[in-house]
C-alpha cells in the first residue's frame, strides 16, 4: 500500500495490475472523485523514451471517443516521486486471462465475431491517423466487465505505437508469435502489421493455442512456409534481413528465395508445428446442435472465417485485407448467413452478440473519418442491424395473439393461454387501437389452473415414523378452532399418548378402552382390589402360585 500524489489528487493504491516494458500499473483509489483508476508508473525517474511517445499518442486519440473506437481512455499524467505516471480507466480483465478460465482455451465463432469487429474499428481510426500499434496481442485486449456486458472490448497499451513516417527500416517490434514476417525480414513498416497480429489472435481464438509457435525467428518464418508458402519472390529483395533466413538461386533468369533447412540456420531444437495448413484450423471443433439447420449455418459460418482469416494473413502485403475491408466481409457482416438460414437459432444468437457493436457504427466527428459506409458496402448494412425474432418464435406468438377468449378456453381445458399486449400511452382513446394483436408484439403466456382446497397437513420430524392417529389427527376433517369436537380429538390424543420408547401392556390397554364403567377415586370396590393386590405381593424370583394368580384380580 501506497500513495501517489499529484497537483490535483492523491492516489491511494490498492493492489499490483502488471509490469510491462513501461513499468509498473497499480490500481488505485483517486482521492479527489472517490473512483477506481488505472495508473502507469514508469520505471526510472527520467522521461523514458517509451512514456513520451506513449503520451504523445494518447493525446493525439484524446480527440476522439474511446468508447465509440474501443481504445482505452486517457485521464492524466503526473509527476509522483520522480516518476512520471499516467492515469487511465480502469478496466476488466484482459482477453488473455479470460481464456484461461475456459474449459479448452478457446473461443466460439460468435464469440469471436465481436471481438474482430471492434478491434477493427479501433485500427481503422489508427490506419486514418498513420499509426501502427505494433503490439497487438491477447494481453493488450481488454474486457470492460465480461458479467455486466460481455464481449465490449478496448485495446491499451500504446507505448509502443508510432508513426509510419518516423518508422526506420529494419524496426524490432511485435509480440514473436503475433510479428509479421516483413517485421523479421526487415520489410519497410505499414499499418498491414497489425492486421496479421489480428489474424494470428483469431487463429488462437479459436484453436485455443498460439498459431506459430516458436522461441526464435526462423522457428517462426519455418511455420509460415509450412501453412502458407514462402512470400513473393518480388517482395523478398526489399528486405534487409532476407538473408539471415532465405538463399537464393538464379533459375530461367529469375531469382528464387528458398527457407534454408535446420542445418544451415543452426538451430538445434526445432519445434514441431500444429498445422500443416490453414485449413486444419476449422477441423479442430466439429460442430455440435442439435438440429441440421443450425449445424449447416456453423459449416457456412466457418468457411467464411476461413477466408477472412486467409486474407488477413495473405504474406503478399498489397494483397492483405485492410480494416475497412473487414468490416465488409461476409463473416462481420452475417448477411449471406441470414439469408441461407433464416430460420436458424445459431444465426440468430451470433446476431445478438453483435449488438454490442451497435453504438460503433457512427462516423467521425468532423469527417475524418465515416464508418457508415464502409460498413454497409453494395449488400446493405449487416443482417444484425435489423435483427429480428426466430420465425418459430414470430408463429408461436401470433397463434398466441389470434387464440380464443379465455373463457372458452376454460371450457376445453384446464389451462388456457392469455394474450398481453404492449400498453398505449395515456391519454390515447383509440381502444380498437388498444385491444388490437400485433404479430411481432412480445405475448405471455399465462397458465389459469382451477382452484384445489388447501389440504394441511401435520409436520413430522425428519426420520420419524408417521402413525395412523397423527395421521387422522393431521386435519382432513376440518376443525374449528376450540370447539367441543376439537376439545374431544385433543382430549383422546393426550390420553392415549405414552413414553417414547415404553412397550404398552394388555392391562393398560384394558385400563384404558374395555373398562366397563369408570373408577371412582376412593371407591370401596377400588380399595379392596387394592389390598388384595397387596396381600398377593411376593418377593422376586419367587414362583408363582395358583391362589395368588386368582388373587391377582383377574376377576
Amino acid at each position: 500500500m501506497g500513495v501517489l500524489s499529484s497537483p490535483s489528487s492523491q492516489y491511494l493504491v490498492q493492489s499490483f495490475l502488471g509490469e510491462g516494458n513501461f513499468g509498473k500499473v497499480v490500481k488505485c483509489l483517486k482521492m479527489a472523485t472517490n473512483r477506481t483508476v488505472a495508473v502507469k508508473i514508469a520505471k526510472g525517474k527520467d522521461l523514458t523514451p517509451e512514456a513520451k511517445n506513449e503520451m504523445e499518442i494518447m493525446e493525439e486519440l484524446r480527440a476522439f471517443d474511446s468508447d465509440r473506437f474501443n481504445f482505452v481512455t486517457f485521464n492524466d499524467v503526473f509527476v509522483s516521486g520522480g516518476h512520471v505516471c499516467l492515469e487511465f480507466e480502469i478496466l476488466d480483465m484482459s482477453l488473455f486471462e479470460f481464456l484461461y478460465q475456459k474449459p479448452h482455451r478457446s473461443l466460439e465463432l460468435d464469440e469471436i465475431r465481436p471481438i474482430l469487429y471492434q478491434v477493427s474499428v479501433t485500427l481503422q481510426l489508427l490506419q486514418s491517423l498513420g499509426i501502427v500499434h505494433t503490439d497487438l496481442k491477447p494481453e493488450n485486449i481488454m474486457l470492460l466487465d465480461h458479467g455486466k456486458q460481455p464481449w465490449r472490448i478496448k485495446v491499451i497499451d500504446f507505448g509502443v505505437a508510432c508513426h509510419v513516417a518516423q518508422s526506420e527500416l529494419g524496426d524490432y517490434m511485435q509480440t514473436r508469435h503475433y510479428r509479421s514476417p516483413e517485421i523479421i525480414l526487415g520489410f519497410p513498416i505499414t499499418s498491414a502489421i497489425d492486421m496479421w497480429s489480428l489474424g494470428c489472435i483469431a487463429a488462437e481464438l479459436f484453436a485455443g493455442a498460439v498459431l506459430y509457435p516458436g522461441d526464435t525467428e526462423y522457428e517462426m518464418l519455418r511455420h509460415i512456409v509450412q501453412t502458407q508458402g514462402h512470400p513473393p519472390s518480388r517482395l523478398m529483395g526489399r528486405g534487409v534481413k532476407t538473408r539471415w533466413f532465405f538463399h537464393h538461386r538464379r533459375k530461367d533468369g529469375r531469382r528464387r528465395w528458398r527457407l534454408k533447412n535446420v542445418q544451415q540456420s543452426g538451430e538445434t531444437n526445432p519445434s514441431a508445428g500444429q498445422f500443416n495448413s490453414l485449413n486444419d484450423i476449422i477441423k479442430l471443433k466439429p460442430p455440435r446442435h442439435l438440429l441440421d439447420e443450425d449445424t449447416a449455418a456453423e459449416t457456412e459460418d466457418r468457411q467464411e472465417f476461413l477466408d477472412l482469416l486467409k486474407k488477413t494473413l495473405h504474406l503478399d502485403i498489397a494483397r492483405r485485407i485492410s480494416p475497412s475491408e473487414l468490416l465488409q466481409h461476409p463473416f462481420i457482416t452475417l448477411n449471406h448467413l441470414a439469408q441461407n438460414h433464416h430460420k436458424s437459432f445459431y444465426v440468430k444468437s451470433s446476431c445478438e452478440k453483435m449488438e454490442v457493436c451497435l453504438d460503433q457504427s457512427e462516423g467521425f466527428d468532423g469527417g475524418q473519418m465515416n464508418l457508415s459506409p464502409s460498413i454497409s458496402g453494395a449488400e446493405g448494412p449487416p443482417a444484425w442491424f435489423r435483427t429480428r425474432a426466430h420465425p418459430l418464435i414470430l408463429g408461436i406468438s401470433s397463434q398466441v395473439s389470434t387464440a380464443a377468449p379465455p373463457c372458452q378456453q376454460e371450457r376445453t381445458g384446464r389451462k388456457a393461454l392469455r394474450k398481453s399486449s404492449r400498453r398505449k400511452p395515456r391519454g390515447d382513446d383509440s381502444s380498437s387501437e388498444r385491444d388490437r394483436p400485433s404479430s411481432e408484439s412480445r405475448n405471455t403466456e399465462i397458465i389459469q389452473t382451477s382452484k384445489k382446497p388447501t389440504i394441511r397437513v401435520a409436520q413430522i420430524k425428519p426420520g420419524r415414523k408417521r402413525t395412523w392417529d397423527t395421521y387422522v389427527a393431521s386435519g382432513l376433517r376440518k376443525r374449528v378452532k376450540g370447539s367441543p369436537e376439537s376439545k374431544k380429538i385433543k382430549r383422546d390424543d393426550s390420553e392415549a399418548e405414552r413414553k417414547r420408547g415404553r412397550k404398552r401392556t394388555w392391562y393398560t390397554f384394558l385400563a384404558c378402552h374395555i373398562e366397563p364403567k369408570k373408577r371412582v377415586k376412593d371407591s370401596p370396590e377400588r380399595k379392596k382390589r387394592k389390598r388384595d393386590d397387596s396381600e398377593a405381593e411376593r418377593k422376586p424370583g419367587r414362583k408363582r402360585t395358583w391362589d395368588t394368580y386368582v388373587a391377582s384380580g383377574l376377576r
